[in-house]
């Protein structure tokens, strides 16, 4: 090798790694935060209904004002060596761009619900302009009259 391509190796070699530790500090299209923030937290008790009939659940959601957005909301429930369990999907509620509470009413499938603990699940499934989300929250919650 001749002194000159020594030189461009070593210059190369030289942009190559300035490339290196540069490019790690630049964000990637794929991890701009998206500009739409979707929450959801069932709350900590839910109403029996019509003697078990059905347990209205209480949901905290997110979205961002203008968003087109569905709540499922899934309750399960050991009542002897039975067990209760219900699901519900809901539309009927607008994004403000504010938390606000959803009230779920989720019909037992079967066996009635009864006073006592529970596990009920939502899923928030929000678009906003430019972004969809889903997020999710399990909780133990207590079912009371």
């Amino acid at each position: 090798m001749t002194k000159r391509h020594v030189g461009r190796l070593l210059a190369a070699i030289g942009v190559g790694a300035g490339l290196a530790f540069a490019v790690p500090v630049l964000p990637a299209v794929g991890q701009v935060s998206p500009p739409a923030v979707f929450s959801v937290e069932v709350g900590d008790e839910a109403t029996l209904v019509a003697r078990g009939a059905a347990v209205l659940v209480p949901v905290e959601v997110t979205c961002p004002a203008g968003s087109g957005a569905s709540l499922s909301v899934r309750v399960t429930q050991r009542v002897g060596s039975r067990i209760a369990s219900g699901s519900a999907f809901t539309s009927d509620f607008v994004c403000t761009g504010a938390t606000q509470v959803v009230e779920v009413l989720v019909p037992a499938q079967g066996q009635a619900f009864k006073k006592g603990p529970a596990v009920a699940e939502a899923y928030l499934f929000a678009c906003s302009p430019f972004f969809c989300g889903q997020v999710a929250d399990t909780e133990n919650i207590e079912i009371v009259r």
